[in-house]
C-alpha cells in the first residue's frame, strides 16, 4: 500500500488471511491498523512515512507494540526493530 494520502485506517477484512508481508509507505493520514486482526501468516511488517502511525508502533512504548512484537521482521521508518 503506497502513496494513499487519504487513507486513515485499514480494516482487518482488507488483509488476506494468507498475507505474509505487509508494506505501507507514504500514507500520511493513516492512523490505525487492525493489529488485533492481523493475519497469523504475517511475518514481515514494513511501514515508512506514515507519521500518525509511527508513534503507535514504537518499540516497547507504542500502543500497538504488544500486538506486533511477535512478527519476525518489523521495519518502521527504515529502522529494524
Amino acid at each position: 500500500i503506497e502513496n494513499c494520502p487519504e487513507l486513515q485506517s485499514l480494516s482487518k477484512f482488507a488483509l488476506p488471511s494468507s498475507l505474509s508481508e505487509l508494506f505501507i509507505k507514504d500514507c500520511r493520514n493513516l492512523q490505525s491498523l487492525p493489529v488485533k486482526g492481523m493475519p497469523s501468516s504475517l511475518s514481515e511488517l514494513y511501514i515508512n512515512d506514515c507519521p500518525l502511525l509511527t508513534p503507535l508502533l514504537e518499540f516497547d512504548k507504542g500502543e500497538y507494540w504488544p500486538n506486533i512484537a511477535q512478527f519476525p521482521i518489523i521495519d518502521i521508518d527504515k529502522e529494524c526493530l
